[in-house]
């Protein structure tokens, strides 16, 4: 009989996992506000407020712009949550605006009532770790500025979030706050309650675009501060630009109140639709209006689009129709500060330009011909 000769091998298994190790730090934003995180490997999750600088912290309020990512002792981490143990204020201040990255996927915690303005970068990713997170505040404004897919909310948290979701904002916000939308998506919002949870319950729904990609030239606008909310409009009486206060206090259906883009090759030209004129920037950085049509600096900001000192938002207007003769400017749109002198078809020269055609030297010795209207 043969002998069977049996090795027996042990085979030891080890599993390694690794241990998320948490840390708490503060870290400065770009306004010098003391963030306190909770970094991890996940990244990092606001949890408090620790110091303000002395410059904001002059009144009661102040605003809040939390980053995507934070770096420390070398590292970048992704501002992935807002994971409040208490309510996110700095001893007796408050936030009055708060601006929610990106970046952000999960927020939790309870917010405190002198937040007015509410900032969404995407609110596509976001899963509310419970419900009751904006109850306490006295909301005026609520702005969306980007959105996925719509059918991305359910599929990505199915009925979980739905039940978070709806509860999030109180019945008085969804009746006195205004809900601003990237342009084109109103339907998304007031009418798929099944794939939006929530957001359909705001009474006040309007369309802005917050980038200049989302501006349109077969559109008019309203134009409006996004640090304060007073709307921008042409004042008749006193021949200027000038603000208004709150929704309550404009007049939708004026021409006066309501602007039109203008796109070149070269950028965007901003054109008040009853006073029928351009807007340019003052040496303040101030706006100001010309009959000659103006490239404006407009880039993109966290708050907006820039445009000089202020940043704006481009509210739709249906009430009032886009001026047609403004569309086929194209390349007569011109910087003013580049041109050295107006002349006249018979030769006569002008600091300032007429009515009908103008040709137009530029400082570089280079000539055009411009029409005002």
């Amino acid at each position: 009989m043969k002998h069977l000769n049996i090795r027996i091998i042990l085979v030891l298994f080890v599993t390694i996992t690794s241990v998320k190790v948490s840390s708490k730090v503060v870290i400065e934003n770009e306004d010098g506000i003391g963030i306190e995180y909770n970094l991890s490997d996940e990244g990092a999750s606001v949890i408090n407020i620790s110091s303000i600088p002395s410059s904001i912290a002059t009144g009661e309020c102040f605003e809040l712009y939390i980053p995507e990512s934070v770096t420390y002792n070398g590292n970048i981490y992704s501002v992935y949550g807002i994971s409040l143990a208490g309510n996110l204020n700095y001893q007796a201040y408050y936030i009055s605006k708060l601006y929610i990255p990106q970046s952000i996927k999960q927020i939790s915690g309870l917010f405190r009532e002198r937040l007015k303005t509410l900032i969404f970068e995407n609110i596509s990713k976001i899963f509310y770790g419970g419900s009751s997170i904006f109850y306490s505040c006295k909301l005026e404004n609520v702005i969306v500025k980007h959105i996925n897919d719509p059918d991305d909310y359910y599929d990505r948290f199915g009925s979980v979030y739905t039940n978070y979701q709806t509860d999030i904002f109180t019945q008085n916000t969804y009746k006195h706050a205004n809900l601003f939308v990237p342009v084109g998506t109103w339907a998304d919002f007031a009418y798929t309650e099944n794939r939006i949870p929530g957001w359909s319950n705001f009474i006040h729904i309007r369309e802005m675009a917050m980038d200049v990609e989302g501006l349109s030239e077969s559109k008019a606008y309203a134009l409006i501060d996004t640090k304060n909310f007073n709307y921008y409009v042409y004042d008749v009486v006193n021949n200027h630009i000038t603000s208004r206060g709150s929704h309550s206090n404009f007049d939708e259906s004026s021409p006066y109140n309501s602007w039109q883009i203008v796109k070149t090759d070269d950028g965007f030209a901003l054109y008040n639709i009853g006073a029928k004129r351009y807007a340019t920037l003052t040496t303040n950085g101030e706006l100001d209006l010309s009959i000659v049509p103006t490239i404006l600096p407009m880039e993109n900001a966290s708050n907006g689009i820039t445009m000089g000192n202020s940043q704006f938002g481009f509210v739709l207007n249906e009430n009032v129709n886009i001026d047609q003769s403004v569309t086929s400017i194209g390349k007569k749109v011109i910087y003013e500060n580049s041109i050295a002198k107006y002349y006249t078809l018979d030769g006569r020269n002008s600091d300032v330009p007429h009515k009908g055609l103008n040709i137009v030297r530029m400082r570089n010795g280079e000539t055009k011909k411009i029409l005002v209207k």
